[in-house]
């Protein structure tokens, strides 16, 4: 088995990123972000309630979210109808113009 090649950097993982780029996250436990910084952590996700977003749930969008995304596909779509009709216009004048040259 062939060693790895010594690319001049430490990277004791060997996870192909120098260790003093590779970024290690050891989160503390909740109840020590809780009681070190004196924030309430009533969902215990280890995020203070200071700085937890309070939201709908991922699936589940608010009336007003749902309206926005519902007017914005329409918008996308009626782009893209366009878009798609000017190019089969663009298309058949084309087409035309190829059979007039055939027919002389």
């Amino acid at each position: 088995m062939l060693d790895d090649p010594d690319l001049g950097f430490q990277d004791v993982d060997r996870d192909g990123i120098p260790d003093v780029l590779d970024i290690q996250i050891d989160p503390a436990p909740s109840d020590v972000i809780a009681n070190e910084s004196g924030f309430g952590d009533a969902d215990a996700d280890g995020i203070p309630d200071a700085l937890d977003i309070q939201g709908t749930p991922a699936g589940d969008p608010s009336p007003e979210e749902a309206l926005l995304e519902l007017q914005a596909r329409k918008q996308r779509e009626s782009l893209m109808t366009s878009t798609l009709t000017n190019i089969a216009n663009m298309k058949h004048e084309s087409l035309k113009d190829i059979a007039k040259n055939l027919r002389g």
